[in-house]
């Protein structure tokens, strides 16, 4: 354990009115640990369930692609990546490996090219599964088939 710690503190409104009245503020403070020892992150199992249906074509699909780029890059080789991708039926694009090759990674993550009818109940059935071990995991999609909320948090 580190014997040295780092503290630093953040206001939630930087400037107050100087008046008599009383006022409420809050302060982030961070206890940093400071020298060899630090604690190591757990790795990463993340699955990607990415829609590929007709409804993401365009500017969807340049954005989804350019994200799982930035995902990918944020990876570390000790992390696991999964990536399901789906329209009207579900595909396994990649099983869960350690992303030791990010390029490949991003090579085959190029697969996902809009094809198909949406089928968001389709990724959900493959990619659930898939992260359903994990406490806080997030799936995402248009909508567009069944309006349902952007983010969706699966508990």
């Amino acid at each position: 354990m580190a014997e040295e710690v780092k503290l630093a503190a953040t206001l939630a409104r930087p400037k107050m009115l100087a008046n008599a009245n009383p006022q409420l503020n809050y302060v982030l403070l961070e206890v940093i640990p400071v020298g060899e020892g630090l604690p190591q992150s757990a790795p990463l199992n993340v699955c990607l369930v990415l829609d590929r249906s007709g409804s993401m074509a365009g500017q969807k699909m340049e954005n989804l692609r350019r994200a799982v780029e930035l995902v990918i890059d944020q990876l570390d080789p000790t992390d696991i990546l999964s990536i399901v991708i789906f329209d009207d039926r579900a595909e396994i694009l990649v099983p869960a490996t350690s992303v030791t090759d990010k390029n490949t990674l991003k090579a085959k993550s190029e697969r996902a090219s809009p094809i198909g009818a949406d089928g968001d109940e389709q990724g959900d059935a493959v990619g659930h599964p898939r992260i359903a071990k994990a406490p806080d995991a997030d799936a995402c999609a248009d909508g567009a088939a069944d309006r349902r909320t952007n983010l969706r948090r699966r508990r």
